[in-house]
């Protein structure tokens, strides 16, 4: 993601809440860089430009009650292990936020968290291989 023009939004918001916050920000560290495999659905620019999170700027300005928001969103993004496109099942899952998200698939694969309402994000780029998982591009951020 840090390679990626498309991802400074998610880079920025990552190391924000790593910077902010060391407890969460070492588990974030930990998926990010450890071994044991996961899965992530990894917003675009113009995903978060949707949100509150609309500028670095804002991401940046992210404090207390905004921070915490911040940090439940991007955890909404981690599924625990590396699930291929072709793996992937419709229904609930788990993510590393604790908080489930839904998981659709049909010609395409959405997913939905439960503030997102009936807004499904949809997988625009799949099976990008990452060291220690992969990473599905989404069009819009998961709320959860």
């Amino acid at each position: 993601a840090q390679d990626s023009p498309d991802f400074t939004f998610l880079v920025a918001a990552l190391t924000k809440v790593i910077q902010a916050n060391p407890a969460v920000g070492a588990t974030v560290t930990a998926v990010l860089t450890g071994t044991t495999p996961y899965t992530v659905f990894a917003p675009t620019n113009t995903a978060f430009q949707a949100t509150p999170f609309n500028s670095i700027a804002a991401i940046n300005a992210a404090s207390g009650a905004t921070l915490t928001t911040l940090t439940n969103v991007l955890l909404a993004h981690v599924v625990a292990g590396r699930v291929f496109s072709t793996n992937l099942a419709s229904g609930t899952v788990t993510t590393a936020g604790m908080a489930p998200i839904t998981v659709t698939v049909g010609t395409g694969v959405q997913v939905r968290g439960a503030g997102n309402g009936t807004n499904n994000a949809n997988v625009t780029s799949a099976n990008v291989l990452a060291t220690n998982g992969v990473v599905h591009v989404i069009d819009r951020v998961i709320l959860p």
